[in-house]
C-alpha cells in the first residue's frame, strides 16, 4: 500500500481501520497455527503465478512494525 510507505505510522493502533492499514497487525496477532495455515495457502497460491517462489514469513523490523517476506530460488 504506497500510503503505507508515505506514512508508515498510519497503521499503528488503528485496530478498525475500513481501508486495511492494519492488515499485517491483525495476521501477527491470531495464533501461530492459524497464522501459519494462512500464510501456507497464501504461499499456495503465490506458487501458481511464481513457480520459484518457495516461502513467505512475517516478520517485524526494528519499530515493531509487521512485514510479509518472501523467499524465492534462484
Amino acid at each position: 500500500m504506497p500510503q503505507l510507505v508515505r506514512e508508515p505510522g498510519h497503521s499503528v493502533d488503528h485496530t478498525h481501520d475500513p481501508f486495511g492499514g492494519n492488515f499485517l497487525e491483525q495476521v501477527a496477532k491470531t495464533p501461530e497455527k492459524t497464522r501459519q495455515s494462512r500464510l501456507d495457502r497464501i504461499k499456495t497460491a503465490l506458487q501458481v503465478a511464481i513457480p520459484q517462489f518457495q516461502e513467505i514469513e512475517l516478520w517485524r523490523d526494528v519499530r515493531g512494525t509487521p512485514h510479509l517476506r518472501g523467499k524465492y530460488e534462484h
